[in-house]
């Protein structure tokens, strides 16, 4: 083995609204710019291995 690489990144871990008269983070809209408050915000964590030989 010659290499080996490590990695982990995440996205969306901490989200919170800073203004307390937004209900919801504006940020959470989707592609049509339109809120769909029935399901959260997806928190996504990828972890990765890359060995070399």
């Amino acid at each position: 083995m010659n290499t080996l690489t490590v990695y982990v990144r995440g996205e969306n871990l901490l989200t919170w609204v800073k203004d307390k008269n937004l209900v919801y983070d504006p940020e959470a809209a989707g592609i049509s710019g339109q809120l769909n408050l029935t399901v959260p915000t997806i928190k996504t964590i990828s972890v990765g291995l890359n060995l070399g030989f």
